[in-house]
């Protein structure tokens, strides 16, 4: 069986060719990685716990840190899709909880992402253009802003690339030391998200086009079957705990796809610094698509390269789009795994320039863009304070205050900081959420889809309570989640009950958070629950 550099000779010499006067770019590409690698390390590291935590990151420091039995409960019956993720973490926490230990992690797992990408591109393309993609997932806003945040996505990112890098050994030579790490990396990542098993398709959909005879499609075929037989116990669990965990995510239109899928590129917001940077790195992938069209005019070994790089990225989300006609799955977020055939697909893409300074501007403008969408991330567009948020009630609260958190997730961040100020867990009477160990209420999941209705009775009747009491009332609301609630207790009902029953308000507004202390109640009142739906 020829070998699998046999498919990249196309690629490899149209990045070798032109100009043979200038030095090449990959003259000691280990050293040239050795320096991305620095520089990636570098950007991810720098202020890696600046930010505080959001809900999805809290909600991991607190699965991470419950009890053992709440925490398989939990696992076992809602959040199944990050379990193993979750449960690493929980041996993490023996190195501590401060946030750039949470988020290290991924850190890791995203600096480790390099060297796997250049390895996998360099078998398809060759070492100038694996280098040149190293260097742009480097520099992507969407790689960087997930390896500084505490979740499983930068992890999942890395095992499959480490995947892909297995599974074109396996083309290649197809030892059992190739199809075994090809199992295990795709497994692992599987249960660091469950969408991952996408890439499974999208790896050996090429093959059906360009390695048909030549391909071992037995030991593949077996090796996909293993990854099924070992996700199995959590495709069930999935499937049996959709409590409408994603019910959330908009239903699928052409206008969304289309969103979603210049997101892919890596862009976070539509900015003038998002669009830039999505207008230059889809310009460049266009490029090499095309390359991909012509390459198939000529033969097909010419077109393998581009065809492999480009299903890893148009499969997973051609697959998960078909899926949202149904029950919408469509998310950029959750196909990142997809972003280091991203940055190859580009960097083949900014080889198709034939001169070598366009080429190099191209790529060298693609890496500015990103790094400019990356600042402005961090600066104009920072995640919401909880830190600040836990300060003000530090300095405003007294023993007794009651406390709503609107949007309950929010509350694992607040509880998180007020821990960190040494806030005692019975000065603060939070009668909304007021969850159980198991964080359920009234034996419902904050998500679930059949609890809005029980959780805005509990939210109104708990306000109404504290009032007749005569308790200061603390409010606070995450200015994006508005809506989580039915119009009987959206925000604005809320606010609109609390000022009935309350003579004073102090309104403060912490980094798009707002921290409401309503004091000096009203007479009580007699409560009328909202009408059944």
């Amino acid at each position: 069986m020829r070998g699998f550099s046999a498919l990249a000779g196309r690629a490899r010499s149209i990045a070798a060719i032109r100009p043979r006067h200038l030095v090449e770019f990959c003259a000691k590409p280990a050293v040239i990685l050795t320096a991305i690698t620095v520089f990636a390390a570098v950007r991810r590291l720098h202020l890696l716990g600046s930010q505080s935590f959001w809900s999805d990151e809290a909600e991991t420091v607190t699965l991470a840190t419950m009890p053992w039995p709440a925490m398989k409960h939990v696992v076992l019956t809602r959040e199944t899709n990050m379990g193993l993720y979750f449960l690493f973490m929980r041996a993490w926490t023996a190195l501590g909880t401060t946030e750039s230990i949470f988020r290290m992690p991924s850190a890791i797992a995203s600096i480790a992402t390099i060297p796997l990408l250049y390895l996998a591109g360099r078998r398809l393309f060759g070492s100038s253009i694996a280098l040149a993609a190293a260097l742009l997932f480097a520099a992507n806003p969407m790689g960087i802003a997930y390896a500084q945040e505490s979740r499983s996505y930068s992890i999942e990112v890395m095992l499959v690339a480490a995947s892909w890098l297995f599974f074109l050994r396996t083309i290649d030579r197809s030892s059992a030391g190739n199809l075994a790490g090809w199992v295990l990396a795709t497994t692992l990542a599987v249960y660091a998200h469950s969408l991952a098993f996408l890439a499974i398709p999208a790896q050996l959909v090429p093959l059906l086009i360009v390695r048909r005879r030549n391909a071992p499609w037995f030991q593949l075929l077996a090796g996909a079957a293993l990854v099924g037989l070992l996700v199995l116990p959590l495709a069930i669990l999935a499937a049996r705990n959709d409590a409408g965990q994603l019910d959330w995510i908009s239903p699928l239109n052409w206008s969304y796809a289309t969103h979603e899928l210049v997101k892919m590129t890596g862009v976070m917001v539509f900015d003038s610094s998002g669009n830039a940077f999505g207008t230059l790195c889809g310009f460049a992938v266009l490029l090499a698509i095309a390359e991909l069209v012509t390459g198939f005019k000529r033969s097909r070994e010419d077109a393998a390269p581009y065809l492999f790089a480009a299903c890893a990225v148009l499969v997973p989300f051609a697959l998960s789009a078909a899926v949202s006609f149904f029950k919408p799955l469509l998310l950029a977020r959750y196909l990142i795994f997809s972003l280091p055939m991203v940055c190859l697909l580009a960097a083949a893409g900014c080889w198709m320039v034939r001169s070598a300074v366009g080429r190099a501007g191209l790529l060298a403008a693609i890496v500015a863009a990103g790094l400019w969408h990356d600042t402005v991330l961090t600066t104009t567009y920072r995640r919401e304070d909880w830190r600040a948020v836990a300060l003000a009630m530090r300095l405003g609260g007294v023993r007794g205050d009651a406390v709503v958190v609107y949007y309950a997730p929010n509350r694992w961040s607040l509880d998180y900081y007020l821990r960190r100020m040494h806030i005692a867990p019975g000065f603060f009477d939070f009668i909304y959420p007021d969850w159980d160990a198991n964080l359920e209420i009234d034996g419902h999941f904050t998500t679930d889809r059949d609890a809005k209705a029980i959780l805005a009775a509990e939210l109104l009747k708990g306000i109404s309570s504290a009032a007749d009491n005569g308790r200061r009332v603390w409010f606070i609301y995450d200015r994006k989640t508005w809506d989580v609630f039915p119009p009987n207790a959206s925000v604005k009902t809320v606010y609109s009950l609390l000022r009935r029953r309350y003579r004073v308000l102090a309104l403060r507004s912490v980094h798009g958070v707002g921290v409401l202390l309503f004091s000096w109640p009203q007479p009580p009142r007699p409560y009328r629950p909202p009408p059944s739906r």
